[in-house]
Formats: structure tokens, sequence, C-alpha cells
């Protein structure tokens, strides 16, 4: 009986341990394409266009949280656990999401229209174009039911094919010297052909075929009774994640924006391997989770890669950051230098935010995760407020650190049921000091 446990968790190990190489290699592609050509785009672009590019995505992001409604997470827990039809719950969930997205649509539209139509059309016209992208991130239910099933190979090939696609459709941009807004279409190209590519697989490919899927009101109203905090709490992570560059842009201009999103977008490549791991894992924490031993064995095992991982990028990335800023984007991005080497740090806390965040959703905590990110979001605009008229963009990498600080470690100390994560993370840095002793 032993050997026949052992060979299963070997078998789930293996397919944890592949389901990460996938994402890693998805991930890793976009790195490097996003990279390459993101690079020319900003020195093509220059800093106030390429900041005004920046604004229009941050703008979008902030609505996105309307689109997944907190789901994501919920819907992989779902569809592992089995207490539900598999054909509802993503009829249910792809029809919550593609109503939020029309709603969140509307309001980008409105809001935009109010704030940058006569200071600034060009700025209106990115914001209307990204604006469609919230649509097509509806059909992203089928790639969390292929990451329910450790199946990322599949998602990895159909988004990557459509990213090729978008890419070649940049590269012939750049060469023919089209203006900002036409990457603006880039942009919503490389998504919307990824929805059509991930709809095409659930309509021929998929297990559970896309005609099967139904609207279930009695999952639909249990979907969102467990995942409304995790809304409000998204709503605010990519809020405070996001905010920083639309204050830039009012209260310091464009260039500044363009300035501190070079920067910015080198340290968002990091915070995509903490999602990568996280997300491989989140099954097996999930398996996990009625043993409490094991459950808080696999828990800092993560933390422990998260931890040391993230201080590795920060200290290297400190010491490189004159190079790795002149190297990529030249000259006109000197002022993003020092914003890197303040802003780097943030990955550790971020690291720690998103693999506790899945651990609260897990011990159904998901007001605590509400509470923690209205804490960094609010620090964050306070803190961007003082900071920013006496530092610039310096002040706003700062407000960023220290309120990421707050979010994910700090605000544990306050709440009883969240103190528990703070003793995990010492368990993690520990247990490497322990291994490397022995």
């Amino acid at each position: 009986m032993t050997t026949i446990v052992n060979k299963v968790l070997e078998l789930r190990s293996s397919k944890i341990a592949t389901n990460i190489l996938w994402l890693l290699f998805d991930k890793g592609l976009r790195m490097g394409s996003g990279l390459i050509i993101g690079i020319w785009i900003a020195r093509y672009l220059g800093p106030e266009q390429f900041g005004k590019l920046n604004y229009g995505q941050a703008f979008i992001a902030i609505f996105s949280a309307f689109v997944s409604l907190g789901l994501d997470t919920t819907l992989v827990k779902e569809i592992v656990s089995g207490e539900h039809e598999k054909h509802k719950l993503l009829g249910t969930g792809f029809l919550l999401r593609l109503t939020g997205a029309i709603v969140a649509l509307a309001v980008v539209i409105a809001s935009s229209f109010a704030l940058d139509y006569e200071a600034d059309p060009q700025s209106f016209t990115i914001i209307v174009i990204l604006g469609f992208s919230l649509v097509f991130q509806s059909v992203d239910v089928v790639d969390l039911y292929l990451q329910a099933h450790l199946k990322s190979k599949i998602s990895v090939i159909l988004k990557n094919s459509a990213l090729v696609l978008s890419s070649l459709f940049k590269v012939y941009l750049l060469l023919n010297d089209y203006p900002v807004s036409y990457f603006a279409f880039a942009i919503l190209l490389d998504i919307g052909l990824a929805a059509l590519f991930l709809l095409g697989y659930a309509y021929k490919g998929l297990a559970i075929k896309i005609a099967t899927w139904k609207w279930d009101t009695a999952i639909a109203r249990s979907l969102m009774q467990s995942s409304w905090p995790l809304v409000i709490s998204a709503l605010t992570v990519i809020a405070y994640m996001r905010i920083d560059q639309l204050m830039i842009k009012n209260m310091l201009g464009s260039v500044s924006v363009g300035n501190y999103s070079a920067a910015v977008r080198i340290t968002e490549l990091f915070s995509i391997l903490p999602v990568v791991i996280t997300n491989s894992m989140f099954p097996s924490l999930v398996n996990a989770s009625k043993d409490t031993l094991l459950y808080h064995s696999r828990l800092a095992k993560l933390y422990s890669i998260l931890i040391y991982s993230s201080f590795a990028l920060a200290i290297v990335t400190t010491v490189l950051s004159p190079i790795i800023i002149s190297l990529l984007y030249g000259q006109q991005y000197q002022d993003a230098i020092p914003v890197l080497r303040i802003h780097v740090w943030s990955t550790v806390f971020i690291f720690l935010g998103v693999a506790s965040s899945q651990q609260l959703v897990i011990e159904g905590k998901s007001k605590e995760t509400l509470y923690r990110t209205i804490l960094g979001l609010t620090s964050n605009i306070i803190l961007n407020i003082i900071l920013i008229p006496a530092y610039g963009i310096n002040g706003v990498a700062t407000a960023t650190l220290i309120s990421y600080a707050i979010s994910s470690f700090l605000s544990n100390f306050i709440f009883k049921s969240t103190r528990s994560i703070n003793l995990l993370y010492l368990k993690a840095i520990l247990s490497v000091k322990g291994r490397n002793n022995a």
C-alpha cells in the first residue's frame, strides 16, 4: 500500500513539475519577446508616447478585476474538488465573466471620456482600443480548466501562437513608423487571438465541449458568495499596482510615466515567477489541506523557494541597474535607474503576497485577503500624495515598496487569523538554514 501511495505522489509531483515547466516556458517566451519588442517599442516611441501607452494599459488593468470577478482561484478550486458538474461550472463562470467584461468596458469608456477626452485625446483613443481586450479575457475559463487538470501545455501552445502573430504585427508597425495608437491595436490583437484559439480548442478538443456549457443560478450564487471579497481584493491589488502610473500621469506628466514604466516593467517580469509556481502547486495544496502537517510542510517549501529567489533577483538587479537600463532603454531613460533600484525590492513582498493569498483562499479566509489589500492600497495612495511632490517618481517607487510590505507582511500581525502566515515565512527561512547546516 505504501508503495502505491508513493507512486501516486511521485506521479502527482511529476505532473506539477511538468506543468511548472510549461508555464515557465510560456512566461519565458512572453518575457523574452516582450522584453525585446517592448524595449524596441520604448526606444521607438520615447518616454512621452511610451508613457501614454502604459497609462492606457494601467487604466484598463484596474477594470480587469470586474472581468475575473475573483473567480480564477475559486473556479480552479471547485474544478479540483469536483463538488459541482464541470460543464455547469465552466458555463456559469464564462457568463459571469462576460457580463462583468461588458459592464467594465462601458465604465472604461465613460470614465476615460470624462478624464482624458479633452485634456489628452490620444490617451483616450488608446484606452478605448485596449478596453475591448476586457471582453476577450472572459474566455480564460478554458485556461483555468486546463490549469486545474495540470494541462497548461495546451493553453501555452495556443496563447503563444497568438503571441507570435501579434509580435510579428508589432515588428511590422515598428519598421513602418506607425503611431502609438496602432501599438494599442497590437496588444488587443494578442489577447483577441488567444481568446479565439482557446474557444476553438473548447469547441473541438476540450473534454467538456463548449456546446454543453450551461448556466446554473445556484452555482453562480455560490461562486459569487465565496469570491466577492476576492473581487474587491483583486480590484484593490490591481489598483495599487497601477494607481501609481495614473497618479504620475496627472501629477508629473507622460514623460515621467514612461521612465517609471520602463523600470517597473523589469520588476514585473520577475513577478511572473511566483504566479507560475504558486498556480502549479495550488491543486496539490488543496489536496493536502486536510492533513495539517503535510499542508504546512508544502506551504513552507513554497515560501522558502519564493523568499530566496526574490532576494537573489533584488540584489542582482540593484547592483546592475545602471547597466540594465542603459543597455535596454538607452540614455533617454536614465531617470529610470534609481526607480529600478528601489522598486525591485518590492518583489520580495509581491512573491509572498501571491502565495499567501492562495493560502487564504484554500483556508476560506477571503475576507482577510480583502483587508490586507485595502491596507496596501490605502497606504500606497497616502504615501504617493506625500512623496510624489517631494521626490517625484523615486517617491512613487518608495511608496510602492512600503505598501507591498504592509499588505503581505505587516498586516498579518493585525489579524489573529493571519499571524500564522508570518510564522510560516520564518519557518521557510529557517528550514533552509537548517538543511545547509546539516
